[in-house]
C-alpha cells in the first residue's frame, strides 16, 4: 500500500494518504517520486489502520533530510505548510514525535501542525466551507 499523493490544485492542496504497511523504503520511495506538481501546502492522513512500527526511531534523522531536501528543491524558501489529521489514539504519539522532530535542529522547511479532522486543517488554510468534505471523501484506507 504505501503512501498514496491526490493533488487539489483548486485548493492548493496535496493531501497524502498513509495507508497498510508504512516502511522506510515505502516512505523514501515517496519522496523519490516527489514532483513538482505537489501544492506547497500538504494535509496528510494516516489511515487508523496503517501500521507505522516497520519505522524505526533510527531513520528518522535519513527521512528528516530526504524530505527537507525535496521541499527545498521544489519550493525554495517558499514557506510550506503542512497538517497532519489525527486519526487515532495510536498514531498521535508518533505524529507529535515528528511535529517536534522537525523543530529540532536544523530548520526544516515544513513545520507540521496536529489537527484533530479535515475541517480543523481546511479552517487553518482558509480554505471554502466544501473542502474539508472533498478531503475526506478523497481517502482510500
Amino acid at each position: 500500500m504505501g503512501i498514496l499523493a491526490k493533488r487539489f490544485p483548486e485548493y492548493g492542496v496535496t493531501l497524502q494518504i498513509f495507508r497498510g504497511v508504512i516502511t522506510r523504503e515505502a516512505w523514501m520511495e515517496y519522496y523519490a517520486g516527489f514532483t513538482a506538481t505537489d501544492a506547497s501546502r500538504f494535509i496528510t492522513y494516516v489511515c487508523p489502520s496503517a501500521d507505522l512500527s516497520k519505522i524505526d526511531l533510527a531513520s528518522g534523522p535519513e527521512l528528516k533530510r530526504v524530505v527537507a531536501a525535496k521541499l527545498r528543491e521544489f519550493f525554495g524558501d517558499e514557506p510550506v505548510v503542512s497538517i497532519l489529521v489525527r486519526t487515532s489514539d495510536e498514531h498521535e504519539p508518533y505524529l507529535r514525535f515528528w511535529c517536534g522532530f522537525e523543530r529540532a535542529g536544523d530548520k526544516h522547511p515544513a513545520q507540521s501542525v496536529l489537527v484533530a479532522d479535515f475541517k480543523e486543517a481546511c479552517a487553518l488554510l482558509e480554505l471554502p466551507d466544501d473542502a474539508w468534505k472533498r478531503l475526506a471523501a478523497a481517502v482510500e484506507c
